[in-house]
């Protein structure tokens, strides 16, 4: 998917509720300023490169400060501005999803945030490539170590598990949003 006038577009969500915890209560009005600053300081602001709006309630509020990055349909949470700068840096700049600020679909967060020895971004990858890359990645840790991979092919959510069971390997979760599949993986 490609956007004709952004290459990417950001919204923050910044809505106020009274009567539970929300992205507000965050100070996210402050930290579209700090992303927007962040992309001109990088002359991406603007057409041909990143927007960054103000978005009302995006119904996530207990996961929240959220934000989502399209057309790649990612939902992140925010802790602190370098969380911001990492997203900005990795994502905005770079291409690539930032598997460990990804929402995990709305489990909680200490789960979607749990310790992983590596991180592999395999957006855009086509099969084969999905399945080489997480094996590659397993073949360089050692045994019990956590690995957690993001892949945008749909044929990944049945040739990646697949592996894994021929492998031995074990499939700890995979998380169905954000526009792919992210895995979390122990190697066996």
């Amino acid at each position: 998917m490609s956007c004709d006038y952004y290459r990417r577009h950001v919204f923050v969500c910044e809505n106020r509720r009274d009567e539970r915890e929300c992205c507000a209560n965050h100070d996210s009005p402050a930290k579209v300023k700090f992303l927007r600053a962040l992309m001109k300081e990088k002359g991406m602001h603007g057409k041909g490169g990143v927007r960054i709006n103000r978005a009302g309630c995006m119904d996530r509020c207990a996961q929240g400060p959220v934000l989502v990055v399209y057309p790649d349909a990612a939902w992140y949470r925010y802790e602190n501005d370098d969380d911001l700068r990492e997203i900005a840096e990795r994502h905005l700049v770079g291409g690539e999803v930032v598997g460990r600020l990804l929402l995990d679909g709305g489990g909680d967060d200490e789960t979607s945030r749990a310790a992983v020895d590596n991180e592999i971004n395999l957006s855009g990858l086509s099969c084969p490539l999905p399945v080489l890359r997480v094996k590659k990645a397993l073949s360089e840790m050692a045994a019990g170590g956590r690995l957690r991979a993001f892949a945008t092919d749909p044929g990944s959510a049945e040739d990646i598990p697949a592996f894994l069971r021929q492998a031995g390997h074990t499939l700890e979760s995979v998380d169905k949003n954000n526009g792919g599949f992210l895995f979390t993986i122990v190697k066996r």
